[in-house]
């Protein structure tokens, strides 16, 4: 008996009708958790399965609802009432009391069947399309039982799948992820294992040996659904010697792999704000895509199939 519908997790974000993240209209769906800590994380409410407050000032009036704190995280400033992330466990009380919908919880337990139902809604979209789901973080295999329930519910219902992922899990969970989906996306941020660390805090060994095992997993048409997506960063991976060291991995695969440059955007930064934390990459602006033609053409003399994606 099957009971992937039974499944519970933590989602932070359903976003429908997104256009961007695998063909046609598609509804994303945001699991937390991730093992890694990229300097840059555009989702920075997605990185633990822990309850977060996120409070947006411009609705902020003041109204000093929020301050009876159990945990006295709350204080006040220029007239608003702030939150210490240090000392929040993420309770909800002041979410419960806020009038003005300043504050919200960044985290909402689902069944797999909740999160299938949700993107049913739009099952006219897919089909008219060529849309359907896609999983993303976080990682959203660091919550493996519940993305491969999510995933096997969907298959059953016939929509397109999608993944978004680090690759940082187990093997066989990455393999039977993968083998569920029409389409995946994978990241690689760096092969020098010392420099991935430094940017993510953790090594890379186990994410590309992942790779490589999905390149002898797969076969040749299964390996189009493929595609690696290098996320490019000024100062941590913006180098012509680093991104030539991933192209050389990636000519070294067996498959020939679509491959996406993804340039840097601050679309996240303020999350961080909403969650009391620094961003180190406050005030950048987006890379334009003019910047990143140059290791376009690098992996391309490399024979790296690979495109410029700016969204």
């Amino acid at each position: 008996m099957d009971d992937s519908k039974d499944v519970l997790g933590v989602v932070f974000n359903i976003q429908r009708f997104s256009l961007h993240d695998g063909p046609g209209i598609r509804t994303l769906v945001f699991l937390k958790g991730c093992p890694l800590r990229c300097i840059w994380c555009a989702n920075p409410e997605g990185l633990t399965l822990n309850n977060q407050v996120l409070l947006d000032k411009r609705k902020c009036i003041g109204c000093g609802d929020c301050i009876p704190c159990p945990n006295s995280a709350i204080y006040r400033s220029n007239k608003q009432y702030l939150t210490d992330p240090n000392l929040c466990n993420g309770c909800g009380q002041c979410v419960e009391v806020c009038k003005y919908q300043a504050r919200k919880m960044s985290n909402n337990c689902m069944s797999a069947l909740e999160v299938i139902k949700i993107c049913e809604k739009d099952k006219f979209f897919f089909n008219n399309g060529g849309g359907g789901l896609t999983l993303s973080g976080g990682e959203p295999l660091s919550q493996h039982q519940f993305a491969l329930a999510i995933l096997k519910l969907a298959k059953q219902r016939n929509l397109n799948l999608a993944i978004e992922t680090s690759a940082l899990v187990k093997t066989s969970v990455f393999l039977s992820a993968i083998s569920l989906c029409d389409h995946v996306f994978i990241d690689i941020k760096a092969i020098n294992s010392n420099l991935h660390r430094q940017i993510t805090g953790v090594s890379n060994q186990q994410i590309l040996k992942n790779i490589r095992q999905m390149d002898e997993y797969l076969s040749e048409p299964e390996k189009e659904k493929v595609t690696l997506r290098i996320p490019l960063i000024p100062t941590c991976n913006a180098e012509v010697s680093i991104i030539k060291e991933i192209g050389e991995f990636i000519t070294s695969l067996k498959g020939n792999y679509k491959t996406e440059i993804l340039p840097f955007h601050n679309f996240g930064e303020s999350k961080y704000e909403k969650l009391g934390l620094n961003y180190i990459f406050a005030g950048n602006g987006n890379m334009k895509e003019e910047e990143a033609i140059p290791y376009k053409e690098l992996l391309s003399s490399m024979g790296v199939s690979v495109q410029i994606n700016t969204h």
